[in-house]
């Protein structure tokens, strides 16, 4: 699919993620995408903090009166709970750096002012980390209910996934190839074969190039991917 950021949004008195070290950290409702990978985050930085399982909405609130220090968000940008947040004294993102303990799923980027111009100033950028999100669903026998379901959905998605594009939906919609692998699974053979009949057409000059790739961003994970490959190879 596509890449969707994380972000530590903090009080004025914290500016670094070890300041939250003993502190009270949103991490959104269990079962929800941040209380998952947020405390995954902290951990492997080594830092511990006290988990507070609320809706951000609430958790917000209680930053403003003191009670909570930070919540940690995911979403991809720009995230409308974020984007909406009106100009507070001291509410600012707390930089959460790539590096080696992040280096087997997690992609460095940045939060710029364009993003979020009520929290971030006119020419600053933020570092933090992102994660690409596949589109996954079980292999189902072919002759079951559940295998047609999921057929007519995939048709359905490629048919009409140009009208995703379209201003008035999320614009992460642009940077999805729909053509890309992810390493060690398997695309759904019904998205094989439309995606190989989409092909031929562009070979056969029936359709343009950009109607099979949206865009160029699955192309540069992969290759970070093989950036990586050889980094740990020469170390080892």
């Amino acid at each position: 699919m596509h890449n969707t950021e994380f972000y530590v949004l903090a009080r004025s008195d914290i500016s670094s993620l070890q300041d939250l070290a003993g502190k009270k950290v949103g991490f959104h409702v269990k079962g929800s995408g941040p209380s998952v990978t947020g405390p995954m985050v902290f951990e492997r930085l080594g830092i511990n903090v006290e988990p507070v399982y609320i809706n951000h909405t609430f958790a917000i609130e209680k930053m403003k009166s003191g009670e909570i220090a930070a919540i940690f968000q995911v979403g991809a940008k720009p995230n409308d709970l974020l984007a909406k947040l009106k100009p507070e004294p001291g509410l600012h993102f707390v930089p959460l750096k790539w590096g080696p303990k992040f280096s087997d799923y997690y992609l460095p980027t940045a939060l710029t002012h364009d993003d979020y111009p009520n929290l971030i100033p006119a020419g600053d950028t933020v570092e933090t980390l992102a994660v690409p999100l596949v589109l996954a669903v079980y292999n189902w026998p072919k002759n079951s209910d559940r295998f047609r379901r999921v057929e007519r959905f995939i048709h359905y998605y490629f048919e009409r996934f140009d009208k995703l594009l379209h201003p008035s939906f999320q614009q992460k919609w642009r940077e999805i190839n729909r053509t890309a692998r992810v390493p060690g699974w398997n695309r759904y053979p019904v998205a094989d074969e439309v995606l190989t009949a989409m092909a031929k057409d562009v070979v056969a000059g029936k359709a343009k190039p950009n109607e099979l790739l949206s865009a160029n961003t699955s192309q540069l994970f992969q290759e970070f991917l093989e950036w990586r490959q050889k980094s740990e190879k020469k170390k080892n």
